[in-house]
């Protein structure tokens, strides 16, 4: 497989959306990096919660991106999905 990064996850948040979050072709960047707790009850905690990782490798603002036209021409950029709202 070629581990040369060829997707760029421009706002990556906790990778949920990814089935291995350490995927050697992806580029994961984010304006922030912390850890927070969070109450949704989606994960069978008696008390709701769960802790959010965000770990980017890469800190970026997706509004403000550099080098666009290199990776329209060498990569693909997405965007996750939006979050759940109840």
């Amino acid at each position: 497989m070629d581990a040369v990064p060829k997707i760029l996850d421009a706002c990556c948040g906790s990778k949920m959306m990814w089935g291995d979050r350490k995927n050697p072709r992806v580029i994961f960047g984010d304006n922030r990096a912390e850890t927070i707790t969070v109450t949704d009850r989606s994960h069978g905690k008696a008390d709701g919660s769960r802790t959010l990782i965000i770990e980017p490798d890469v800190m970026l603002d997706f509004r403000h991106l550099p080098n666009t036209a290199n990776w329209v021409k060498t990569g693909r950029m997405i965007f996750g999905k939006k979050p759940l709202t109840r």
